[in-house]
């Protein structure tokens, strides 16, 4: 969808970001080339779809489902499990980088 005024604005100031998708983990919702505008106004929900860092690849983004979130961490998902590299693999990641 279109980004509003508003989120042009926060982009502008830093307040948003803009990230493209690089990949299949998250098709059919995310195809690669996609752009995704990402914000961080509240505490992710089950279901929501979270950008977080790689435990291992400095430097480098994950743009997953959010599946759960407790004291051992975030547990993420790709929504094509044949192409993501995710908690599946990786365990759940911690709550704060």
């Amino acid at each position: 969808a279109a980004a509003g005024l508003r989120d042009l604005l926060l982009l502008f100031c830093g307040s948003r970001q803009l990230l493209r998708i690089d990949g299949a983990s998250m098709a059919p919702t995310l195809k690669a080339g996609d752009r995704v505008l990402i914000t961080r106004h509240r505490m992710p929900a089950p279901g929501d779809v979270v950008v977080t860092w790689h435990p291992t690849a400095s430097g480098r983004r994950l743009i997953k489902r959010l599946i759960t979130i407790d004291a051992s961490g975030l547990w993420i998902e790709g929504d094509n499990p044949d192409a993501s590299t995710d908690s599946r693999q990786l365990g759940a990641l911690p709550l704060t980088y």
